[in-house]
């Protein structure tokens, strides 16, 4: 009698372990399908954000040295690096492939350059252009390569809108379909819009600023924050 009693414990031992152990698998796959399910959810709502986009920004604009100003010795000019900001207003034509309209704006301060001291004012230079963002990867972190061509105004009374170029990379990391983050840096060339035998850009108290070449380099750097709908 005991041998039959000690064969049904041991029997109800094994089956207990036994359901134990089915539902610990069976609990583990269903916690590991509910964070599938989970992060399916999150990157697929990333991964399809609407196809328009409008960004706030601000960074840094690098300055250039556009300008000689004639006199006895001549001195060149720079515009100083400062803070910039601006709007961009994009559509995706595609996953791979979208259009921006952008407005930048900084306000730097025209110096003279090696050395000597005093400033020529200050120039509110404002940047409009259309840019075609190339992107490079998909997915809630998307990484693009950026061209674009514009226009750039200083309010200069000469020379007016001067044309631009610019090419750059960035990246938006979407926290969900609406919101993302966005970095990104790029160099601009500019050029002198003066027509013939032209080579003022603008005149103040302290002279007349000559251009002193035909184009030349600045570099932004910003980060912001983009809405998609």
């Amino acid at each position: 009698m005991h041998r039959r009693f000690d064969q049904g414990r041991k029997q109800l031992s094994d089956h207990t372990c036994s359901v134990a152990r089915t539902a610990r698998v069976l609990a583990l796959v269903l916690l590991l399908n509910a964070g599938a399910a989970a992060l399916r959810g999150q990157t697929g709502g990333a991964s399809i954000p609407g196809p328009w986009r409008v960004t706030a920004f601000g960074g840094w604009y690098s300055g250039a040295t556009p300008y000689v100003v004639e006199g006895a010795p001549s001195v060149e000019v720079k515009l100083d690096a400062c803070a910039e900001y601006g709007l961009r207003l994009g559509y995706d034509f595609t996953k791979a492939f979208g259009l921006e309209i952008a407005w930048t704006h900084a306000s730097p301060k025209v110096t003279p350059t090696g050395g000597a001291s005093g400033a020529f004012g200050q120039r509110q230079l404002n940047t409009y252009e259309v840019d075609g963002n190339f992107y490079l990867t998909h997915g809630p972190v998307r990484g693009f390569l950026m061209l674009g061509t514009g226009g750039a105004n200083t309010g200069s009374s000469f020379g007016g809108v001067n044309f631009t170029a610019s090419a750059g990379l960035g990246v938006e990391i979407f926290f969900d379909r609406r919101f993302a983050l966005r970095l990104q840096g790029l160099a601009r060339s500019t050029y002198g819009n003066l027509g013939e035998n032209e080579t003022i850009a603008y005149c103040d108290r302290f002279g007349c600023y000559n251009y002193r070449s035909t184009w030349y380099w600045s570099g932004e750097a910003f980060g912001g924050v983009t809405f998609a709908f």
